[in-house]
């Protein structure tokens, strides 16, 4: 199939209607011409700035020190407004990282962010309409259904199991979706939301033959695939990564998420967007309207961190992250194994990558979440706290799942935290405690029997 050469059909309504502003689209190829007196920007004069010097220590090999400055005119123009689709040599530095590690097959372009999270909440504005109907993993990230539940949207769960995706489940979906009573006067899909690597909640990294049989689908019923790949990085091998869904891109079809939140800095807020050259256009202009582009400053710092890196560096850095990760995984897994499994109370997949691990838990056929008993007994009284399983579901369903997290912890506090989970399911299975639902269906809340 040749690549997508007309986006209009998958853009949101308001989408659409964006696109550069204009007073700025006419006298940008004039910006910053030397043969030009500029009196028509709205640049703050530099002198205004108090920054005058920035620098910051790094660790290095051998648990040495380094200190490095970030270059005066790298610092002057991270304190000034910048290009929406972030700093020159940066952009390009993440665009060689991505032709190094993903190889795509045809155009891309790339776009920096405020993290990963502010490039998906603005790609999913750009795709999608309120109503729309959307492909989406179940279960899945939390904060992802936070920013479409505004929306209103059809949601269309596609189930995982150890493999990721079930390729079976969407063709299914399409074949069946004029005679599926669910869908009845709803557009079909034009978007597959996913987390391929180390997925959130469940830990799993979709196979290589999954990827591929799902973006076939793709091309079948002409959808996009928005790849939200944080921990793209973290995947717990020694040989090589499961190529990308952006890496068999010959449609154009992928918008992939990249973030250094899980490997250099949460805080530094510096995610990207891959997209074919389109798509990074009108994603441009939906940044340029909001906060303009990411932090001046924190891709100042990064730009710095990353001259002194190379790919080199960046390599070892992430080397010594997942297998550290990879480490985490692995105590937790036992402890699960040891406090929950081996007592009959729980059980749980080895993560494969990230840092979640999606918990059974063997509580009475009679519980209806396992909601209350985490917030309203497990955290005040246990004084242990996870997510919910039903969180992780776009319509809040009931779970005996929970979501957690070991990237934290001690092993020591791993390990009491499963075995404070255990005394919650022991207690319920025993008759102990108890989950009551209320008449209307209120907040549910667990009662201690005495």
């Amino acid at each position: 199939m040749a690549p997508i050469a007309d986006y209009t059909p998958y853009l949101s309504s308001r989408s659409r209607r964006r696109g550069p502003v204009a007073t700025i689209a006419v006298i940008q190829p004039y910006i910053g011409r030397s043969d030009i007196i500029s009196l028509g920007g709205g640049l703050p004069h530099p002198d205004s700035f108090p920054f005058k010097s920035l620098s910051f220590e790094i660790e290095t090999e051998g648990g040495g020190s380094e200190t490095l400055h970030v270059e005066q005119t790298d610092l002057l123009r991270g304190l000034q407004y910048g290009n929406p689709k972030g700093a020159t040599e940066l952009n390009n530095w993440f665009k060689g990282l991505m032709k190094r590690d993903h190889s795509p097959p045809g155009a891309f372009d790339l776009l920096i962010a405020g993290a990963s999270q502010d490039g998906l909440a603005k790609t999913l504005e750009m795709l999608l309409d309120e109503e729309d109907s959307i492909l989406i993993e179940q279960p899945t990230y939390p904060a992802t259904l936070n920013i479409l539940q505004p929306l209103s949207l059809h949601y269309v769960p596609i189930s995982i199991d150890r493999d990721g995706l079930v390729p079976e489940e969407i063709d299914r979906t399409f074949q069946n979706w004029e005679t599926d009573e669910r869908n009845k006067g709803k557009r079909r899909p034009r978007v597959l939301y996913v987390v391929p690597c180390g997925q959130n909640p469940s830990g799993v990294n979709m196979t290589l033959e999954r990827k591929l049989e799902v973006y076939a689908l793709a091309q079948k019923w002409d959808f996009l695939i928005v790849e939200d790949d944080p921990y793209y990085y973290l995947q717990f091998t020694s040989t090589h990564r499961i190529p990308s869904f952006l890496s068999m891109d010959v449609d154009a079809r992928v918008v992939r998420m990249d973030s250094l939140a899980k490997i250099v800095s949460a805080g530094i807020r510096v995610g990207w967007v891959t997209a074919s050259p389109a798509l990074i256009s009108q994603l441009e202009y939906h940044q340029a309207c909001s906060n303009q582009h990411a932090s001046g400053i924190a891709q100042a710092l990064t730009w710095t961190l990353f001259k002194k890196w190379g790919y080199e560096g960046f390599d070892a850095h992430v080397e010594w992250v997942w297998k550290m990760y990879a480490e985490r995984g692995k105590w937790f897994y036992k402890a699960c194994k040891e406090e929950l499994e081996d007592k009959g109370l729980g059980f749980m997949e080895e993560p494969q990558a990230g840092m979640f691990a999606w918990v059974q838990l063997n509580l009475p056929p009679s519980t209806p979440s396992t909601q209350p008993l985490l917030l309203t007994y497990g955290a005040p009284v246990k004084k242990v706290l996870f997510v919910p399983g039903s969180a992780c579901y776009f319509d809040g369903r009931p779970s005996l799942h929970v979501r957690a997290s070991f990237s934290m912890a001690t092993e020591a506090n791993m390990r009491e935290g499963l075995r404070r989970l255990g005394e919650i399911v022991k207690e319920a299975k025993e008759g102990k405690i108890r989950v009551v639902v209320g008449e209307h269906g209120e907040d549910t809340v667990a009662s201690v029997q005495e």
